[in-house]
């Protein structure tokens, strides 16, 4: 035979406290695995492909714990953008979002042109990368009136100093840094605190690196 009793306020609280715990554990594991890092993850291919005008950027390589998520930005054909700024936690994945400024988004409409993507975007085996040593690399998904390329700084011919590479440089820089002043024509900005390639390796080093002191 089965007892029953009525559940005591320690019993409530228990249960309370039990669901509580759940549903917090439940968030932290939503934020780490299963909330999309990477802004393109949202999009399906035939939007992507429909696009007449996108830039998705990525950051890869550094020395990172299992918990940093990498920054990455979306540029539609306004100016308009989408930034997720990354690093540990839940505020690395809320978004930020705004309209470069003219000046660069231009910048960015003519570095990228279809002779230009044609020759960045062709892989290769590049025996030097700043990610094989601990350094920072940028892959781009740009969709230019219905045609997709992928371009990158270690796996395709995009090479560092090019104007496509630092006109996105400058774009990495601008979403960090608001505040900045961008100076041109071949990406180069001034702001407070480096480049996005100095910022994160410093946060890296700082916050990630086993070899810090």
């Amino acid at each position: 035979m089965l007892y029953y009793r009525d559940m005591s306020g320690q019993d409530w609280f228990l249960f309370i406290l039990t669901f509580i715990t759940g549903v917090m554990a439940g968030m932290y594991v939503y934020i780490l695995s299963f909330k999309p890092t990477y802004i393109p993850d949202d999009l399906n291919s035939n939007e992507d492909v429909a696009a007449e005008f996108s830039v998705v950027g990525k950051v890869y390589g550094g020395q990172v714990s299992n918990g940093y998520i990498s920054p990455s930005f979306r540029i539609t054909a306004d100016g308009s953008y989408a930034y997720v700024p990354g690093g540990e936690g839940s505020d690395a994945l809320e978004p930020v979002s705004g309209k470069l400024p003219n000046g660069l988004f231009r910048d960015v409409v003519s570095a990228t042109d279809k002779n230009t993507l044609i020759n960045s975007s062709e892989p290769i085996n590049k025996e030097s990368c700043r990610s094989y040593s601990d350094g920072l690399d940028y892959q781009y998904r740009i969709v230019l009136d219905n045609n997709q390329y992928e371009v990158d700084t270690c796996r395709t011919t995009l090479s560092y100093d090019a104007e496509l590479a630092l006109v996105l440089d400058a774009v990495w820089n601008y979403l960090a840094n608001p505040d900045s002043s961008y100076g041109g024509q071949g990406g180069q900005s001034q702001s407070v605190g480096g480049t996005p390639a100095d910022r994160a390796t410093e946060f890296i080093r700082k916050h990630l690196s086993p070899y810090t002191e």
